[in-house]
């Protein structure tokens, strides 16, 4: 008896976690009205992921950028990032560069970017910044947002 309800129930519980098209019609509209749901991003989680982008960004491993790693129409972006103004950017440039951006978003001093501070210095939300790396989708890759 006990294999027979085993099996009466696997179907029902698979019923149970299949999409209904409400819910994709739903989000579908959510999307055609540029709704986007509220997100913070802590300091501490945007800082683990800058490593990951400097290494992805880093193409010869050298732990320094350089001109020829980054997309000639991110030029001024690599200026911008050269303190020292040597052509290169170092971990520490990238790193410290990032930060000051992340600590002047947020305004309330909390370590913490809402959409709200997000939308207000105008940081993309999710990565969707083309951070010139080739890759514009970068997921949910906090560090990527600047």
């Amino acid at each position: 008896m006990r294999p027979v309800l085993f099996f009466a129930a696997v179907p029902i519980a698979l019923l149970g976690c299949s999409q209904d098209d409400d819910s994709n019609r739903n989000a579908e509209a959510a999307v055609a009205a540029g709704f986007k749901p509220p997100t913070v991003l802590a300091r501490a989680d945007f800082a683990m992921d800058l490593d990951k982008r400097f290494n992805r960004l880093d193409v010869n491993g050298d732990a320094i950028l350089e001109p020829n790693e980054w997309p000639p129409r991110y030029a001024d972006r690599l200026a911008r990032l050269d303190k020292n103004k040597d052509g290169k950017v170092t971990r520490n440039e990238f790193f410290e560069a990032m930060m000051a951006r992340f600590d002047a978003a947020d305004t309330n001093r909390d370590q913490v970017l809402t959409s709200e501070e997000r939308t207000a210095a105008d940081i993309p939300r999710d990565g969707a910044e083309d951070d010139g790396d080739g890759d514009s989708s970068n997921g949910n890759n906090s560090a990527a947002a600047f």
